[in-house]
């Protein structure tokens, strides 16, 4: 008589299928590292400029650090979808008990700060859907695509088109007019 014995090395987690994203699709349009005390946490933020509705299961955000060396991510592990011309926030929460302003939450594959110095990228199959850089996320409020701008993938690659959003973001809405 044989025993089967199975022994469990490390956790891995079954792989996602690749959503049908289009390049400009979705827009990087606010990030903030969650510093300034107002509550409302880390946070990064998406608009679907895209003319359909897009689940992101599967979709990955990374965070790569200027020089190429350190690279954080975390990926949409569960459906969920954005309307177009809608916002989407995902936020350094257990995505069970998230707050309201959230709408994925990542700790459980990224619990740490965002690199203080990056590029961010969206990627879905190992395709790049959008990009943006920043050399510094305030420490009050957050790092905002201009509100008087259309977002947009080429929008979004002028970093002249960021300001600080003292007045804590706009998780899930239009951006504010920079000053």
């Amino acid at each position: 008589m044989c025993a089967l014995v199975v022994l469990a090395v490390g956790c891995e987690r079954a792989p996602l299928d690749c959503p049908s994203i289009e390049p400009g699709s979705l827009v990087i349009t606010e990030i903030t590292s969650g510093e300034d005390g107002g509550g409302l946490g880390e946070w990064i933020e998406l608009f679907n400029a895209s003319n359909a509705t897009i689940d992101l299961l599967g979709t990955r955000i990374e965070f790569t650090t200027l020089d190429g060396g350190s690279t954080q991510e975390f990926t949409v592990r569960r459906q969920l979808t954005v309307g177009a011309g809608a916002y989407v926030t995902f936020g350094r929460f257990a995505d069970e008990g998230r707050p309201d302003h959230i709408d994925y939450g990542y700790a459980s594959d990224l619990d740490t700060s965002f690199l203080s110095r990056a590029a961010v990228e969206v990627v879905v199959c190992g395709e790049e859907v959008d990009q943006a850089i920043y050399r510094e996320l305030p420490a009050d409020g957050s790092l905002a695509l201009d509100g008087a701008v259309a977002p947009s993938a080429t929008t979004n690659d002028v970093e002249a088109n960021f300001c600080t959003d003292s007045l804590g973001g706009t998780p899930r809405e239009e951006n504010r007019p920079c000053t």
